[in-house]
């Protein structure tokens, strides 16, 4: 989030994504925010020149959340039943790390949910001003995208990673190289029983994701 000041060279960034990029000016973000499509709603305040306080509501019709799981939802791999994960896939874990992510922030989160009728989440985090140098945003990125120095023991290392859905593969593997990890992708056990055995490369270590377990391990 970017709030563009009245000179054209400077721009008050947030330190939520500090780059100073005219495309995601704050008057832009308040455009969305208004503009934008049903069901979402961001808006912001400012106790102070150094912080802004950002609240997010975003809103769906779906399934809703059964009264019972409720109480859980933020509860790491938890899922509200069988059914949904059938349907819509995942592990139950994006609401507790989303959770996390929020507390990091100085934020909190929560919700308002009726079975059947939909779902309201909505989280509020604290941002400050940053610097705007693009520059400094650049070297930002190329520490991001360095291994990790705790992750030294896992330098030259393979994974094998068993995966179906290849943008959530991806995301998988994106993470594990961080850690200096070389990383494979195959889609199904068998694939995976293949890339272990044949010997090309030697693997490590094996993720494979619940959805394929589940499916494939009584083969």
């Amino acid at each position: 989030v970017e709030r563009e000041s009245t000179s054209k060279d400077t721009k008050d960034t947030l330190s939520g994504f500090p780059v100073a990029d005219g495309r995601r000016s704050w008057e832009g973000f308040q455009a969305f925010s208004h503009e934008g499509p049903l069901g979402s709603f961001s808006s912001s305040s400012s106790s102070s020149n150094d912080f802004i306080n950002l609240i997010v509501s975003v809103e769906d019709t779906g399934d809703g959340i059964p009264l019972e799981s409720q109480p859980k939802i933020f509860t790491p791999f938890m899922q509200v039943g069988p059914s949904i994960s059938r349907k819509h896939g995942g592990t139950g874990i994006g609401l507790s790390i989303s959770k996390c992510l929020v507390g990091l922030m100085n934020g909190e989160i929560g919700f308002v949910s009726e079975p059947k009728i939909g779902s309201t989440f909505t989280f509020t985090a604290v941002f400050t001003n940053a610097c705007p140098n693009s520059n400094e945003f650049n070297k930002t990125q190329q520490i991001n995208n360095q291994p990790h120095p705790a992750s030294s023991e896992f330098l030259g290392m393979a994974a094998l990673v068993i995966d179906p859905r290849p943008v959530r593969a991806e995301v998988s593997r994106y993470h594990i190289q961080r850690l200096g990890v070389q990383v494979e992708i195959v889609s199904d056990l068998k694939q995976g029983l293949s890339t272990v055995t044949n010997g090309n490369v030697a693997i490590n270590m094996v993720l494979i994701e619940q959805e394929v377990w589940e499916r494939d391990s009584t083969m």
